[in-house]
């Protein structure tokens, strides 16, 4: 085990320069088991941009707890950068669970389960959760371009957005049919 330290809160730069930082540090025991990292949309231009997006790292602490660390970041002046820290549980880092991708990426994921795709009905809905379009899509459902409209099957090329809206290859790369 290492000694970690991450921050909670918020920080964000204002219009003048300054800076108005309301962050703390949280020191524990752990190790990293895993990030994810998912970039924004930009949604004046129609694609992924390196300038928002957030980073979910995954750790185990000396005494056995998983914890999920959230950056949920901006280099926008005006818009903060906010960290949080989660205790997580193994449910939420398999098949729906609100952090399946982080769980993925730490080597802990799953494929969902038949049960939990069909489970999903006509309105997207996953018991009394809201499903996002890329995660229809993940459970196998074709989904439209948060752009163009067209349809996004399975499996096809495409590009997600922080919020889940998927965007179809086309449209994430700029080219014109």
């Amino acid at each position: 085990m290492e000694n970690i330290t991450v921050l909670v809160g918020t920080i964000q730069s204002l219009s003048g320069g300054q800076t108005q930082d309301l962050t703390r540090e949280v020191e524990f025991e752990g190790e990293k088991l895993g990030e994810y990292r998912e970039f924004g949309y930009d949604e004046r231009r129609g694609n992924l941009t390196d300038t928002r997006g957030v980073t979910e790292t995954l750790y185990k602490t000396d005494d056995d707890r998983l914890v999920a660390h959230i950056k949920d970041w901006s280099q926008w002046q005006g818009e903060p950068t906010t960290y949080s820290l989660h205790e997580v549980t193994k449910d939420d880092l398999v098949g729906n669970g609100r952090f399946a991708r982080l769980g993925r990426e730490a080597g802990m994921g799953r494929p969902l389960t038949l049960a939990e795709v069909l489970a999903v009905d006509e309105t997207g809905m996953y018991g009394d959760t809201e499903l996002s379009d890329a995660e229809r899509l993940a459970a196998g459902q074709p989904v439209p371009c948060a752009i163009c409209g067209r349809e996004v099957q399975p499996g096809d090329v495409h590009d997600t957005t922080v919020e889940g809206a998927v965007i179809c290859e086309t449209c994430a790369t700029g080219e014109a049919e």
